[in-house]
């Protein structure tokens, strides 16, 4: 759910693609299960990604 870098130095962590997918799995109790939209999901990884803190891991 997260790539991690190991060419960093500290070890950067980014969310994928599995990670708001799942994270929608969750918030909507598993009545979302849909996986197959991936426009949706790519925008939902996006805008987790402006949010994302790479310096607080």
């Amino acid at each position: 759910m997260v790539s991690v870098n190991f060419n960093s130095k500290i070890k950067t962590r980014t969310p994928k693609l599995s990670y708001v997918w799942y994270k929608r799995v969750i918030t909507t109790n598993g009545k979302n299960l849909a996986y197959d939209d991936i426009d949706v999901l790519t925008n939902l990884l996006k805008t987790e990604l402006t949010t994302w803190d790479f310096w607080q891991q």
